[in-house]
């Protein structure tokens, strides 16, 4: 009895042994599955997921994790070892007899034959269990549309909900694209290079800019130098010769004016644009003689022009610079701000020439626009027409000096914007029907389409009358000219022979 019970004692230690030795091999194989297979497995799929999303959704807007759950697979039992062969010989030969020797055959060849084909079966080096895929969201992404992604990739990994596999969708707010890029190394580091190289670029563009400007205004002194000042009247039918330009003190100019004998005038200098100069000498022109003097000096040299108003009584000279234009006038005032020296002698020469002129004056171009400015425009055009009919160079003067519709059309976008918002709806109504079609299109495109359709609705039903188009051209004219003498708009040039071109 005492040897059954130690028999049954050392068979059951001997199983329990068995067993313990069994399920840590069992364990081994388990955990011993090759993990650098399975990371490339789930890389692969994450990647492919990603590339669809971004096509999706857009850059920054998913991110992809893709875990697989794997086992081993069972390996199959090794193959009993192939018997010698020598075993089995005979020297009666069969179908699929091999001659080992001359007269010694073997059959063995189907089993070397089977055994052939079933060392070509390969097995993975681990089996999928199940898929689990988590994707992250922005935030922005609504809940029907990460539906929609979840379903999208299922079909894309082609999951298996019955064998477990699970897509997370959770969603986040994500951090701005211009904070992921400047998180990149290797993107600052192609910022910060190319910003450097703009930085110099710039730096570069500021110096060259600088020295081009320097190189310009030593160009201009230098042409300054060199330039001969003249004091000619044009009104006399004569100009004046060249004069030459003397280096005064500490670079400060001085003009010298030949007499009509050809000789030069000597004596003292004195300074042009001083203040002790206007109150010695004062031309007698009055303020009736501003338009005459308007028209004889607006074609002279500003730095003529500087040495004459500087004479002038304070009123006229104020009346004599309103009428004329911003641009001359700031050019006039830049050169009574330079030092200058003038003889004595030749600016009496010149009050004295230039009073004779205003006394003994009668008519001129500004009388003829003093005239023709107390015309209707209709009248006006007529008289233009016959001038250039009768004396075209006189014609072509008066011209330039007076405004009509037709230059108005030539006015820029911006100036024409001004001069539209100078006048209201109505007037605009009555003058819209006198207009070329390539002005009106103009103006249309000016105004809002309600201030348009207003116009429109205006004409249809009260067409203005031929009077009251006249009455309205002058009005644009005159608000024209107005803004000009402000400075508001530039004033357009005047068409040579228009008129004279149109059908009679």
């Amino acid at each position: 009895m005492k040897r059954k019970n130690l028999k049954l004692l050392v068979c059951c230690s001997l199983t329990a042994l068995s067993l313990c030795a069994f399920v840590p091999s069992r364990a081994f194989a388990q955990a011993h599955i090759p993990v650098q297979e399975k990371i490339t497995y789930e890389n692969a799929l994450e990647q492919k997921v990603q590339e669809v999303l971004v096509n999706i959704l857009g850059p920054n807007q998913a991110r992809v994790s893709v875990e697989a759950v794997v086992e081993k697979p069972v390996e199959p039992p090794p193959e009993p070892k192939a018997p010698f062969k020598w075993a089995g010989i005979s020297q009666e030969p069969t179908a699929v007899a091999q001659q080992l020797l001359p007269g010694f055959y073997s059959a063995t060849q189907e089993n070397h034959e089977r055994k052939s084909s079933s060392d070509s079966t390969l097995f993975l080096p681990f089996l999928i269990k199940r898929i689990n895929v988590n994707i992250v969201l922005d935030r922005n992404i609504t809940s029907s549309q990460a539906g929609n992604i979840g379903e999208v990739v299922a079909g894309i990994l082609n999951l298996d909900t019955k064998r477990g596999d699970i897509v997370t969708i959770v969603r986040a707010p994500f951090i701005p694209a211009w904070k992921t890029m400047l998180s990149n190394p290797d993107f600052a580091a192609m910022l910060t290079r190319y910003g450097l190289i703009s930085l110099i670029v710039v730096v570069s563009m500021i110096i060259l800019a600088a020295a081009v400007f320097r190189l310009a205004g030593s160009m201009s002194s230098m042409a300054q130098v060199q330039q001969a000042h003249q004091i000619e009247m044009s009104f006399s039918g004569k100009s004046g010769g060249d004069t030459p330009a003397l280096e005064g003190p500490s670079g400060e100019e001085r003009v010298v004016v030949e007499k009509a004998g050809g000789e030069k005038t000597g004596g003292e200098e004195f300074v042009v644009g001083g203040e002790g100069m206007g109150d010695e000498v004062v031309f007698n022109v009055k303020l009736k003689h501003v338009p005459l003097l308007k028209f004889m000096l607006e074609r002279e040299e500003p730095a003529n022009i500087a040495i004459i108003v500087n004479h002038l009584p304070p009123d006229t000279r104020r009346a004599l610079m309103s009428v004329f234009d911003r641009q001359l006038s700031s050019k006039i005032m830049l050169n009574m701000a330079t030092v200058r020296f003038v003889e004595p002698e030749i600016v009496a020469e010149i009050k004295d020439e230039l009073e004779r002129k205003l006394n003994s004056a009668m008519g001129g171009v500004p009388k003829v626009i003093e005239f023709m400015a107390e015309l209707g425009f209709k009248a006006k055009k007529d008289m233009i027409k016959i001038f250039e009919a009768q004396e075209p160079a006189l014609a072509s003067e008066i011209r330039a000096m007076v405004l009509l519709d037709e230059d108005l059309a030539r006015l820029a976008e911006k100036d024409l914007s001004v001069l539209i918002s100078a006048l209201t709806l109505p007037e605009w109504s009555d003058i819209i029907p006198a207009l070329s079609g390539d002005f009106k299109d103009r103006i249309k495109a000016q105004l809002p389409e309600r201030s348009w359709q207003i116009i429109e609705q205006n004409l249809k039903f009260s067409a203005p009358s031929a009077e009251k188009m006249d009455a309205g051209i002058e009005k644009m004219v005159a608000a024209a000219e107005k803004l000009i003498k402000e400075g508001r708009i530039t004033r357009p040039s005047a068409v040579s022979n228009l008129l004279a071109s149109e059908p009679g």
